[in-house]
């Protein structure tokens, strides 16, 4: 006996009729599966969240362009927390020189939505930081400074110190 009708398990799992192959309907069950195949992938793919916050290298523009990673200092991140500051964290970090009025490029492994540097004077006290596209200019007056970087990011929030000498 003949199947001359067509029903949607019938294609995927194989059973059809003369009349359903005249129409291509035996690649069915392929393009199905290939679509599921392809959407997968894709689905994967997308989803680009870190498991802990990206790492923040510094790179200071000038005669020779020196860069250093920063100190993480606290975050929030898929819902993990650690406390601290950028004050203390700098403290035991290498300071890292740079002239007067040097561009300090902030070179994150992912990009943070939003950021904001702050030169902290001591570790309650700061002054905020005009930052263009991931830099910011250091002082013209000799001296040390320790910045605080805050990212913000899909996943959560971060927050760096660096301690730079300008000589």
């Amino acid at each position: 006996m003949m199947r001359t009708q067509w029903s949607f398990m019938g294609i995927c799992i194989g059973q059809w009729g003369e009349k359903d192959r005249r129409w291509g309907f035996e690649k069915i069950p392929i393009y199905v599966s290939c679509l599921v195949a392809m959407l997968s992938v894709s689905a994967c793919s997308v989803t680009n969240n870190l498991e802990s916050p990206p790492s923040l290298n510094i790179k200071i523009e000038g005669d020779s362009e020196k860069s250093a990673p920063a100190k993480l200092a606290t975050y929030n991140w898929n819902g993990k927390m650690t406390y601290g500051g950028p004050w203390e964290a700098a403290q035991d970090e290498t300071t890292i020189t740079a002239k007067p009025n040097s561009v300090v490029n902030l070179v994150f492994e992912k990009e943070a939505q939003e950021l904001n540097v702050r030169q902290h004077i001591s570790s309650s006290e700061f002054v905020e930081i005009e930052s263009d596209a991931n830099a910011f200019t250091v002082p013209a007056q000799p001296g040390e400074y320790v910045y605080g970087i805050k990212g913000d990011w899909t996943e959560g929030t971060a927050i760096y110190g660096i301690k730079i000498k300008v000589e």
